[in-house]
């Protein structure tokens, strides 16, 4: 793979990583803004979850690739 393609999928990552961040962040704002457990857990799990679909879509294009070499030696 590309170095170039690793960058731009970690700059798109980056990007919505930011986005659910503040929003996150915009929507404790909005309930009071008192920093509390609850919302500091909410912060860190909007951080967290694309993580899960980074792994899901490597997970994937790893079995796809496996099958097809899979195939072929068939």
């Amino acid at each position: 793979m590309d170095n170039s393609f690793v960058i731009m999928g970690l700059a798109l990552y980056a990007v919505g990583q930011m986005f659910f961040l503040t929003e996150t962040y915009l929507e404790g704002e909005r309930c009071g803004g008192s920093w509390d457990l609850y919302r500091v857990c909410g912060l860190m799990s909007s951080l967290v979850w694309p993580m899960h679909l980074l792994a899901i879509g490597v997970t994937a294009m790893w079995c796809a690739r496996h099958r097809i070499r899979h195939a072929a030696l068939v």
